[in-house]
């Protein structure tokens, strides 16, 4: 694992900031790195994981890119689900993902794990 004291001057100066954005009816954490102004790529956890997987990746890309880490709903500091049997599904995670793709507002890159990369495939067959 990385960690400051091993971590070259320059890389170790790169910090997080830890947000929320209401998207679904929903209060979503994320946690984003580097420039908002640089060219952004959104990592989406798997099931049962967080955003915070990504630390080490978005530290080596921050310096380049805006790097967006959000917890889905019912994962991480994002809120649970009042009604998990329709909202732990496909369909409502890539609402969710619309949400988070359209408050970037440009193009942009994804990467991730399994079902949350399954909701932003979802989302993006329908635009």
């Amino acid at each position: 694992m990385t960690t400051i004291k091993d971590t070259p001057a320059s890389i170790s100066s790169i910090a997080p900031t830890s947000r929320y954005l209401r998207c679904c009816d929903r209060e979503v954490h994320y946690v984003e790195w580097g420039d908002p102004g640089a060219p952004p790529v959104l990592m989406w956890h798997g099931l049962a994981r967080t955003g915070r997987d990504f630390d080490e990746l978005a530290i080596a890309l921050a310096p380049t890119y805006h790097v967006i880490c959000p917890d889905m709903i019912g994962r991480g500091l994002s809120q649970w689900s009042p009604l998990p049997d329709a909202e732990y599904c496909f369909g409502f995670y890539s609402q969710v993902a619309q949400a988070l793709v359209l408050f970037g507002s440009r193009r942009h890159h994804n990467w991730g794990w399994a079902r949350a990369c399954g909701a932003v495939i979802l989302f993006k067959a329908w635009i």
